[in-house]
């Protein structure tokens, strides 16, 4: 009986951890630096699901006609997303870690302000002009599933999102684990408050976190997911924050975390235990830091998450070890062979100023990455 126990629990746990979306949504969009632009689809509906039924119109910038698509987009003939699987849209120059998770590339994606939507593609289509293409507004009665931005104008650089302000442009949104479904509702979906008309993370669906960031992740998604998870929005993984500065906030967020749960931070070995966000450390130029955030319940830790930062030098050129040889001890001026080791070269032009004492020789850092500055005499 134990054993029939135990079995009946297990299955009840997988059932309230994970369930099935009620449709397609959009899981993951990315607007970087260059070409690095993409987004995702994912299917958790519970059976495979072919995109010919699909579509995603989108806007440049203000549409138009306000609330009107302007340019009809189709997914590739023939493209199915299996159950739990995403589909991968990506700019054709993206970076080749992108790229290797694409299913199809589209070269005019969001520059952070044009809008996209996932559509059912049950419209019906009036070909006004004869030419066999899919015009503004030559589409009609679709069914709008879930947006990215919206029709409605233009929002600047970008829309606010989770908090964020423009939120969509230089950084990547990813869609939380516990959406259950599309949301044909951009506002609801980024979490905006009309009456104070600011964002907020809490009543977002989306989490935002930084430009280039959240690539290895691309191509694999779970939704609808009553599991702990938590999430480092800032700094991102791999930032390099400028060099100067001194304080950095860790920011960081949770889904489904139990009332009992606090949080627990590791700051290159040493633990704070109970913790809250923001959670501010002390940094210094050419530091570079490992940070984790523990969701911990009781004694067990039920999510974590990691971010890898550092902090640029000042300036590139940086001096190493200096040393210095007496030659000639005298009553009246020594002489002094000096050696400085550098790294940080190639970077800019150097001139290396003795004031006439003394003659220059060894590596040029000016076209050297890395050596020995030689002055004799």
């Amino acid at each position: 009986m134990k054993q029939i126990y135990f079995t009946v629990a297990m299955l009840f746990v997988a059932a309230i951890s994970f369930a099935q979306t009620s449709e397609l949504l959009i899981s993951k969009y990315g607007e970087g630096t260059s070409n690095n632009k993409f987004f995702e689809i994912y299917n958790g509906t519970g059976a495979p699901v072919s995109l010919d039924g699909y579509a995603w119109p989108s806007v440049s910038n203000a549409p138009t006609v306000v609330g009107e698509y302007e340019f009809w987009n189709t997914f590739n003939p023939g493209a199915v997303i299996a159950d739990g699987d995403v589909y991968v849209v990506a700019h054709g120059s993206a970076d080749a870690s992108i790229l290797a998770q694409a299913d199809q590339t589209f070269n005019f994606l969001s520059n952070g302000d044009d809008g996209f939507a996932l559509v059912l593609n049950d419209g019906t289509f009036n070909d006004l002009d004869m030419d066999g293409e899919v015009d503004a507004g030559e589409m009609t009665g679709f069914t709008i599933l879930d947006f990215l931005g919206d029709f409605n104008g233009d929002p600047g650089s970008g829309w606010d999102v989770a908090g964020v302000a423009n939120g969509t442009a230089n950084n990547t949104l990813t869609r939380k684990s516990s959406v259950c479904s599309p949301n044909n509702d951009w506002d609801a979906s980024r979490g905006y408050d009309a009456s104070t008309m600011m964002t907020t993370a809490a009543a977002s669906e989306w989490i935002v976190t930084g430009s280039n960031s959240g690539w290895n992740t691309i191509g694999s998604f779970v939704g609808c997911s009553t599991a702990a998870a938590l999430n480092i929005t800032s700094p991102a993984d791999g930032t390099v924050l400028a060099g100067g500065t001194t304080n950095v906030d860790i920011i960081f967020s949770a889904q489904n975390a139990p009332a009992t749960a606090t949080y627990d931070i590791n700051v290159d070995g040493m633990v704070t235990a109970g913790v809250t966000s923001p959670f501010p450390i002390t940094v210094q130029d050419g530091g570079s830091y490992m940070v984790t955030v523990n969701l911990v319940d009781g004694a067990t830790t039920i999510a974590s998450d990691v971010t890898n930062f550092s902090v640029a030098f000042p300036c590139d050129l940086q001096i190493g070890t200096i040393t210095e040889t007496c030659q000639t001890n005298t009553a009246g001026v020594d002489l002094y062979d000096v050696t400085i080791d550098y790294t940080g070269g190639g970077t800019s032009t150097y001139t290396i100023d003795t004031a006439g004492n003394g003659v220059v020789a060894g590596d040029t850092p000016s076209t050297v990455a890395a050596g020995q500055i030689i002055i004799t005499g």
